[in-house]
């Protein structure tokens, strides 16, 4: 009966330690902000996330790719032109100034986007 109880708290130990991997390892792979904000595309079927950006760019994640055309059409409605696509780069210029959205795809499917903030 002590090899049952043995076998069985071993094989709990081996679950929890899965379950704390599975936790650390998108957390290191992506950074704490982008893990979390995965986990909230995921819980809250939202189709837009916004994560912590930088000084220069506002940063957000989805799983949809409709998204992308929206954000698209929403430059387009403050005035920006779309240039051109260029591999994750989407180009826009407005008044001599040009701005970049970018684009990387992170997971099979969550798709992270940076936009300027000066725009």
């Amino acid at each position: 009966m002590k090899k049952h109880k043995r076998i069985a708290a071993y094989a709990a130990g081996a679950a929890g330690l899965i379950l704390l991997l599975g936790a650390v390892v998108p957390a290191a792979r992506y950074g704490t902000d982008t893990a979390l904000a995965m986990a909230r595309l995921t819980m809250t079927n939202a189709e837009l996330v916004a994560v912590n950006g930088n000084d220069r760019f506002n940063t957000y994640l989805t799983d949809d790719d409709g998204v992308l055309e929206e954000i698209r059409s929403l430059i387009e409605s403050r005035g920006w032109t779309f240039e051109q696509q260029d591999g994750s780069g989407y180009f826009f210029r407005k008044d001599g100034r040009q701005t970049i959205v970018t684009t990387q795809q992170i997971s099979r499917h969550t798709t992270e986007f940076q936009i300027e903030k000066r725009m």
